[in-house]
């Protein structure tokens, strides 16, 4: 059985506490239908003088149990796994506040150049004369390196997107958004009907068909791997007017 599936059995290793008073909150770097991402900063992480930037994860209505529920899950999914070069690494979590104020927080490693998405759409100018076929050949290799890790520690990845591909040190390529349980992937399956809230081209068919993963999502590995060696200029923009049905 895949952890994502005993999700909400499992105990939360108060370990990765952080006090609140121990780290600051920043500008948004992101936000999705279930969540928000901050910049952020602790202190003494690494050391009693340490200050270590951080990339912070909230939900945007802190009164939605559901949210809470999902994002909880997710730290205690995240606390069960060792560092992985090709996976996002969870520093931290503060829950003290959780049952008096709906106040969680995740804390994870901060990544420079951001999403792999919004970099290769930033930098569309310097591949128009060709791309760096090394760097492609070592996402592919590195994306493939953090699916495989994730699969032998029974952890399933339903919305491998490029979005959810985050550009670390050296432009190292490393998974995220990994944590969801399964509770929430069947939230996702039974709103199908509603665009907003599936990740339609990346969740594996035989989900949205049938409710069930096999070991691997290929689906999604196929559909990330074949977005990065496209051209950038037909597989991240449409003409204006077109849309998909």
């Amino acid at each position: 059985m895949y952890l994502n599936h005993q999700a909400s059995a499992l105990s939360y290793d108060k370990g990765y506490e952080i006090p609140r008073t121990d780290f600051t909150i920043g500008k948004m770097l992101g936000s999705g239908n279930f969540g928000s991402v901050y910049e952020g900063e602790v202190k003494g992480l690494f050391g009693p003088n340490s200050k270590t930037k951080v990339a912070v994860k909230t939900v945007n209505d802190s009164t939605d149990v559901s949210r809470l529920t999902a994002l909880l899950c997710e730290i205690k999914i995240l606390g069960k796994i060792e560092p992985h070069l090709s996976l996002l690494t969870m520093l931290g979590a503060c829950a003290a506040g959780l049952e008096s104020d709906g106040e969680l927080y995740l804390l994870l490693e901060h990544c420079l150049h951001g999403n792999l998405k919004s970099y290769l759409i930033e930098k569309r100018s310097q591949f128009k004369n060709g791309y760096n076929h090394q760097l492609l050949s070592e996402w592919a290799y590195g994306i493939a390196q953090g699916m495989q890790y994730l699969n032998s520690h029974r952890i399933m990845h339903g919305d491998l997107a490029a979005r959810n591909i985050l550009l670390g040190h050296d432009l190292v390529a490393k998974v995220s958004d990994f944590g969801l349980s399964k509770s929430m992937y069947d939230k996702y399956r039974y709103r199908k009907t509603n665009r907003k809230y599936v990740p339609w081209k990346w969740m594996a068919i035989e989900y949205l068909q049938d409710g069930c993963f096999h070991s691997t999502p290929m689906h999604g590995a196929t559909v990330s791997f074949c977005g990065r060696f496209s051209p950038l200029g037909k597989n991240l923009t449409l003409e204006k007017g077109w849309t998909l049905s």
